[in-house]
């Protein structure tokens, strides 16, 4: 995002570097609009955001790739945790462990303002573990306003 725009990409799996197809949005929208009139969109989920990427030439990488020992058994660890609260129906539990599942949020950001006074910012929540299909985070509700 920055003052002449912002591009968006949600629920995109697989695309190495998704916060620069993002940034790819924004480029083209300052260039212009696509072919036959059409306006290039701001922001792009799912399957439309994937598009959007390989026709631009990001490199699509395989979910194995983008696995660690740790995260597939820190995934192993609450995929059982969520498994034992639907099958006990552990409400009370969840509130007891509340400070815990704070911590597995994982939007990350950055903000930089120039001496001239532009402003740009990039926001990015993938990664989380257990996220519904078609899941658009935290970052979607970081939007900057200058007099802020």
């Amino acid at each position: 995002m920055d003052r002449t725009g912002f591009g968006s990409v949600g629920a995109i799996s697989n695309i190495k570097n998704p916060i620069m197809v993002s940034l790819s949005l924004l480029d083209a929208q300052v260039k212009g609009s696509l072919s036959l009139g059409r306006i290039v969109p701001c922001m792009l989920v799912g399957e439309g955001a994937k598009k959007w990427a390989i026709e631009n030439n990001f490199e699509e990488v395989s979910e194995e790739s983008m696995k660690t020992e740790s995260m597939v058994k820190t995934h192993r660890h609450y995929k059982q945790k969520l498994d034992n609260f639907h099958q006990n129906n552990l409400v009370q539990e969840s509130a007891k462990n509340k400070s815990e599942n704070e911590a597995l949020l994982d939007t990350v950001g950055a903000v930089c303002v120039d001496r001239d006074g532009n402003l740009a910012s990039a926001v990015s929540s993938g990664g989380i573990l257990l996220k519904h299909p078609g899941r658009v985070g935290h970052a979607s509700e970081h939007f900057l306003d200058k007099n802020s």
